[in-house]
């Protein structure tokens, strides 16, 4: 099979500043391409000229970078527009037998979705209508565009919470089985060597909540004694206050702050983490939620990310909102139950798995294959 992956958006923008990259390779798409290839098939991603790297590397796949145009009126951080596009499928969309476009808002799906309807699946993750403008473009395009323009599409929600916003919007061609995020699966694998960290991969911006999690923390060290450590992965502009509060709490001992690390020294980590700590106020879908749970590593959240509801009936991990020392002593407690239940399922969070689901799911839309 050829596929074809249009995924504008390569990795996610702080307040819409698309941060330049030296490599793209560790982004989420192309992990999902390479579980594409890994099962056989051939596969192209296409994504906004905004996000090409900033040296030439070889993927292994070709990647086609188009260029965004207008981008006060379509932030390419956020909605982009390619002009190009439409000519650029006109003239390969043939090649292809499958068609893959992130989320149903965008110009780029509504835009194969005229060219090419029949090989197009929308991947999609928002579980709620975007609030620019005080809602009233997504209102105009769940009421107008989709039903009059965009009624043929196939989708493949990515949570739960996806599924049912789209149901909700009058979209019926919506699969239901989930298509979560897919990770390397030969990188983010188990090990039977476990530490004694608890574990944060985020960015350190406000919206995180890291200082919650640190907070929780300490309160977990002043009730236990307890030779635990927490291991905050990641950069942004928060780092120099959380490190104050580190200090104030005089936690200087028990935690450490790696910055931004690759993905095999990331792997190491989260592979021997006790859990991934979250507490986020705004977030949809966590890559490295995946990520950890791939890693047989459960995941302890508020229920903010989509997959919560995934994380809470798997029993990967516990969901609860304004969690604190008592479940951080439960995590420790459930360790090996909540990582046997991570190993069992960890096939769906990979990249092979995601890609065989995206495959399944089109067919299975398209009458191909019985939905299970």
């Amino acid at each position: 099979m050829n596929v074809l992956i249009i995924n504008c958006i390569l990795y996610t923008a702080e307040y819409r500043r698309i941060a330049p990259r030296a490599s793209v390779a560790d982004c989420m798409i192309c992990h999902v391409a390479r579980g594409f290839q890994e099962l056989g098939h051939q596969v192209t991603v296409l994504a906004a000229a905004d996000f090409r790297p900033t040296r030439d590397e070889d993927l292994g796949f070709p990647i086609v970078y188009l260029r965004s145009s207008l981008r006060k009126l379509f932030p390419p951080a956020v909605l982009p527009w390619l002009p190009g596009l439409r000519r650029w499928l006109k003239r390969n969309a043939s090649r292809f037998d499958l068609v893959v476009s992130s989320e149903m808002l965008s110009l780029a799906t509504f835009t194969a979705c005229r060219v090419c309807p029949d090989r197009l699946l929308v991947w999609h993750e928002l579980d709620v209508k975007p609030q620019a403008l005080f809602r009233i473009p997504a209102h105009l395009w769940y009421g107008v565009v989709v039903p009059l323009f965009m009624r043929r599409c196939f989708v493949a929600p990515r949570s739960l919470a996806a599924r049912r916003f789209l149901l909700a919007q009058g979209v019926r061609k919506v699969a239901v089985n989930l298509v979560d995020h897919g990770v390397d699966q030969h990188l983010f694998a188990p090990s039977d060597e476990l530490g004694n960290a608890f574990v944060v991969v985020s960015q350190l911006v406000p919206r995180k909540r890291v200082d919650r999690i640190i907070a929780a923390f300490a309160d977990f060290l002043r009730q236990h004694t307890s030779a635990c450590r927490l291991t905050v992965i990641g950069d942004g502009s928060e780092r120099e206050n959380l490190e104050r509060l580190v200090q104030e709490l005089g936690l200087e001992e028990a935690v450490t702050f790696t910055g931004r690390l690759d993905h095999k020294c990331l792997a190491s980590h989260l592979r021997q983490a006790i859990a991934l700590l979250v507490y986020t106020i705004q977030d949809l879908n966590m890559v490295s939620i995946a990520e950890a749970l791939a890693c047989g590593t459960p995941v302890l959240t508020n229920t903010m990310p989509t997959s919560a509801e995934t994380i809470q009936q798997l029993k990967l991990g516990i969901v609860k909102d304004d969690w604190g020392a008592a479940e951080l002593e439960q995590m420790i407690a459930q360790r090996q139950q909540f990582r046997q239940s991570c190993i069992a399922h960890r096939e769906m969070f990979t990249s092979t798995g995601c890609a065989a689901a995206l495959i399944r799911t089109f067919n299975q839309l398209n009458g191909q294959e019985p939905e299970e």
